[in-house]
Formats: structure tokens, C-alpha cells, sequence
């Protein structure tokens, strides 16, 4: 049996257009930019990037042109920063981009960065529907666990009424990704031009009825809550009950339900999916992981909060998977809007845009001896010998040698509830199903939408459901 075409497989199509294709340009839309470009206020918009003196530039052709390194960073994003990392040996480099070249620092430098004053240095910006088949079915997994994680997440930020909600879990789905679309649609016009355009693509459109469905469920739930006095253990309670000045407002805080439900699903999501490619690809993981998870179980074989910390295998394989398919390339991302002295001496010209190369730095034999040796327990073994770092060896840990949550004070901040619901979810997985690769297949290669770095969402899995449990 094979599974229908999905929901999150047609937008990754659209995605992917919307990436590939140039924009076309209605008539209205050309002779509106005419008018615009040749009017003079124009011709001073733009503040020129300075590059730092001595610096490399990754990429460059025989002549020195940036233009086809900026091309291929939309694709292989990865590819040039290892070789940036590699060719700087771990020292600063300029990564070119679509939107400029980007100043990649060495993690030496983020203690200083993380607390750098904003105006200098910004930043920038459910399983009942699970197989039920004791037979192999082919599935897009990528789809499944979007879904899955959307009414999870529902769950625990809006309750039930959400959770169950299939046009709201669409729509958290679809909003992420029309903004997506969006962006790459309207980053391939000048800055000054945007506005307008905008105006002429339909995925930004489309925002707008995303914010009117939220209004029009979450307003009602919020009255109705106000009228009952119930108060629910979730996150739309939460921000109730803490609002303060305009943030009591219901439309409000509705929108800030969508905006978490943007940052959390397909973040969330992308883990589990790339986890279980790789127990296709090496199955002999599945083994001590299960037998790990059922020691952590409770004696009516429930996984409680407290087996999240007996579980250091399952934190180790999270952490070691996505130290090879980390979510996001760069992070630490700053826009720095003055000329900033770093305490060596450095200065990081003003207007530039910076970063840290997390994983080129991740694959720095210096600081992961075998770096390209997938070691599923790398973590565990190391929590074990050097206890006193046992701390910065955990799949939510933000560190100079790990930053693919990012660090200082704009670390993800969800990241302990998505590695606790990363955990549940591969627990489900691990005790209910089996699953393997069809006859053949290798494990999808990611994709690099410039510097995010994201599951195949063509790849197939055999699944089936287990009848012995754990």
C-alpha cells in the first residue's frame, strides 16, 4: 500500500519552484517598478557593504567574480561554508549570498557577541492517525510527522479543541510555508521595490487569511474561557494570565498563537523525520535504544518527565543526527549596524552580516575527533568519562562547540519542550512500529535551501504496526 500524494509534499513542490524559477512580473507590476527606478530618490537607497580587509571570500571563480558562488549557496549552502571553514582553517571568512556576503566568525568570538547592545548588533531576523496496518506501507514520513507534530503542538499550546481542529493544524502548516514562498519570492527584488510587490504574490496574500482563521477560533476560545472561568493547563492560558498593557488584547494574543505555532511545527518536525532515516540507514541502533526506553518506562509503562533524563542513548542519537543535518547552517546571526572592535582588535565593518558556520564547525576533528563517523552513542560515552561537561554534552544544550539552537540571548527557547517532544514522539515510534527502507533506497539526501538545511520530504519509509510492544 502507498499513501496518497501529501499535503506538506505539494507545498515542498511549490517551495521548491519558488526557488528555482524566476518571478514573473505582471504588466501592472513592470510598470510600476519603471516608474520607480527611474526616479532619482532611488538612486541613494542603498547603504554599499564594506568588506573587512584580508579577509577571504569562499567561492570565487577565476576571476574573482562572487556571482557564481552566490548562485550555488541557494543549493549548497553546506558545501561552500565546509570548504570556507576548511580553506580559513577555522578562522574568519566571507560566505557570498544572494543578499550579500556574509562574515562567518569563529566561535571564539560569540561570548562577546551574545551580549552586544542591540542597536550595534541585531538580531536577525496526536498519533491515533498513525498507521494501524500489521502490514508494510509505504510512507512519506515527512508528511506524517509534520502533521503529527502540529496537533501535538496544538495540544499544548491551545488544548484539545485546537489539537483536533483540522483547518487550524492546516493552517499552521501552510502559514509557515506561504511565508516561506513568500520570502523567497520577494527577496529576488531590489529592497526598495518590495512593498509593491508584495502586493502581486499570492502567498504573502495568503498571510492575511491565516490571521483571520486565528482570529476567528482563538477569539471565541478566549471569550468562552473569560465566561466560564476555566482555565486550561496550556499556552493560550499562559499568555492570558501574564499579559500585560496591549498584550491583553485578544487579537493579540491570537496572532501570537500562530506566530509559536510558525516557530515550532516544521522545527519540530524536521528531527523525527530525519531521525528515523537514519535508524533506516543504520538499524542496529534501533535495538539499544529500544531496550534503553524500556528501562526508563514506569511500572505501568508510561514515559513520565523523569524518563526524559534516564534516556542519555536517545539524547546522543538526537544530538548526533542533527550534528549532521543541523536545521540551520549559520547561526548567530547579527546584523552589525556600526563599525564594532572586537576585543583582539578585529573590526567588523558596519552594514555587515554575521554568523557562525555551526556545521563546519561540527565537523572540526579539533573539537570531534571523527567527525565524519556517524557514532549514534558519540554523546552518551562522552557524558560518561567527563561527567563535568556532561551539561554541554545534552541534545538542548547551547555552547560554543554546539550552537545549532543557537546561543546567548537569542538560543531557541523552545528547545527543552521540542527535545522532550522530539523524545516522546521517537518513543511512540520505537514501541508501535517497525520501519524500514523499500528495497534499494538510500537515505534522502537533505536539502539546502541556502543556509537552512532540510529533510527530504520525497523520502519513503516502510512502516508497519508491532504487535509484541517493547
Amino acid at each position: 500500500m502507498v499513501e496518497s500524494h501529501s499535503l506538506t509534499a505539494t507545498l515542498y513542490h511549490q517551495a521548491q519552484k519558488a526557488i528555482d524559477q524566476p518571478f514573473s512580473l505582471t504588466p501592472a507590476l513592470i510598470a510600476v517598478i519603471f516608474l520607480l527606478v527611474s526616479s532619482s530618490a532611488i538612486q541613494s537607497y542603498s547603504k554599499r557593504q564594506r568588506l573587512a580587509p584580508g579577509i577571504p571570500i569562499v567561492g570565487l571563480d577565476e576571476k574573482g567574480s562572487v556571482k557564481a558562488a552566490r548562485k550555488r549557496f541557494v543549493n549548497d549552502a553546506r558545501g561552500l561554508l565546509r570548504e570556507g571553514y576548511e580553506m580559513a582553517k577555522g578562522g574568519l571568512f566571507y560566505v557570498p549570498s544572494p543578499l550579500g556576503e556574509r562574515l562567518m566568525l569563529h566561535p571564539k568570538y560569540i561570548e562577546e557577541l551574545k551580549s552586544a547592545p542591540i542597536d550595534k548588533v541585531d538580531f536577525v531576523a496526536t498519533f491515533q492517525e498513525w498507521l494501524t496496518r500489521i502490514d508494510w506501507t509505504e510512507v512519506m514520513v515527512a508528511d506524517k510527522f509534520t502533521q503529527l507534530v502540529g496537533r501535538v503542538s496544538s495540544r499544548m499550546f491551545g488544548g484539545t479543541k485546537l489539537s483536533q481542529h483540522d483547518e487550524w493544524v492546516n493552517t499552521t502548516i501552510t502559514f509557515a510555508v506561504d511565508g516561506f514562498i513568500g520570502a523567497q519570492k520577494i527577496k529576488k527584488f531590489p529592497h526598495f521595490i518590495r512593498p509593491i510587490a508584495a502586493k502581486f504574490i499570492p502567498e504573502i496574500a495568503k498571510i492575511k487569511n491565516h490571521y483571520k482563521l486565528a482570529h476567528n477560533l482563538l477569539i471565541p476560545m478566549l471569550k468562552e474561557r473569560k465566561r466560564t472561568g476555566e482555565k486550561p493547563m496550556d499556552l493560550l492560558q499562559w499568555m492570558v494570565e501574564n499579559a500585560k498593557g496591549e498584550e491583553t488584547d485578544e487579537q493579540f494574543i491570537a496572532d501570537i498563537q500562530l506566530k509559536v505555532s510558525f516557530a515550532a511545527i516544521h522545527t519540530s518536525a524536521a528531527a523525527p523525520t530525519q531521525l528515523i532515516y537514519d535508524l533506516c540507514q543504520m538499524p542496529e541502533i534501533i535495538a539499544p535504544l529500544r531496550e534503553e526506553l524500556k528501562a526508563a518506562l514506569d511500572k505501568e509503562g508510561h514515559l513520565t518527565k523523569q524518563a526524559f533524563n534516564m534516556m542519555p542513548k536517545m539524547d546522543s542519537f538526537l544530538k548526533e543526527s542533527q550534528r549532521f543535518n543541523p536545521l540551520l547552517l549559520i547561526t548567530m546571526e547579527r546584523l552589525v549596524h556600526v563599525d564594532y572592535q572586537m576585543s583582539d582588535g578585529f573590526i567588523i565593518p558596519a552594514h555587515t552580516s554575521i554568523g557562525v558556520p555551526t556545521q563546519a564547525v561540527s565537523m572540526d576533528p579539533s573539537i570531534y575527533p571523527n567527525p565524519e563517523e556517524f557514532d549514534a552513542f558519540r554523546f552518551a560515552k562522552l557524558r560518561e568519562t567527563d561527567p563535568e561537561r556532561a551539561g554541554k554534552m545534552q541534545y538542548a544544550s547551547s555552547n560554543p562547540q554546539s550552537m545549532s539552537f543557537g546561543f546567548g540571548r537569542h538560543a531557541c527557547p523552545g528547545r527543552f519542550f521540542a527535545s522532550n517532544e522530539i523524545k516522546a514522539i521517537m518513543a511512540h515510534v520505537l514501541t508501535h512500529y517497525d520501519f524500514k527502507f523499500p528495497e534499494g533506497q538510500e537515505r534522502p539526501v537533505s536539502m539546502g535551501v541556502e543556509t537552512q538545511f532540510l529533510p527530504n520530504h520525497e523520502g519513503r519509509v516502510l512502516m508497519k504496526k508491532r504487535t509484541e510492544g517493547l
